[in-house]
């Protein structure tokens, strides 16, 4: 896990080094908790005319840690 953390801050630190890259960064917590906000800030982000509220539909806290085995 320590190694995912580091090489995610090493990426995290490089990509918002990049002025032609635009990324948003959205913690999954306040996605859960209160998803509103966030997706006012992707639909501000992508600019585009999003329904906010099938937005929020979508999230399905019961796919939480959710893996495939194959």
């Amino acid at each position: 896990i320590m190694a995912f953390k580091t090489e995610y801050v090493v990426y995290e630190a490089w990509l918002m080094k990049q002025p032609h890259l635009p990324a948003l960064f959205v913690n999954y917590n306040d996605l859960m908790d209160c998803p509103a906000a966030p997706a006012a800030r992707i639909r501000e982000f992508l600019g585009l005319p999003l329904d906010a509220d099938q937005m929020i539909a979508a999230i399905d806290p019961a796919l939480y840690r959710n893996r495939t085995k194959g």
